[in-house]
């Protein structure tokens, strides 16, 4: 997890090269897709849909320690 802070940055940074890098399509592609993934997440929880696929779930956990069981 990178925390609010790094994930703040890295979708700065990812914003910044969608703009420069795109062009209109392409900006009204990744704009569509935000909307798309924001509207999909106040239905579905993506906690959830992560946490029961075994891929999405092993990046998830990349640099977390397991959790103690006590």
């Amino acid at each position: 997890m990178l925390g609010d802070a790094g994930a703040n940055a890295l979708g700065a940074l990812l914003g910044l090269a969608a703009v420069t890098k795109l062009g209109r399509p392409g900006r009204y592609v990744l704009l569509g897709t935000v909307v798309a993934l924001t509207a999909a997440a106040e239905k579905v929880s993506f906690t959830k849909v992560i946490a029961g696929n075994p891929v999405l779930n092993r990046i998830d956990m990349l640099g977390r320690r397991p959790a103690e069981t006590v």
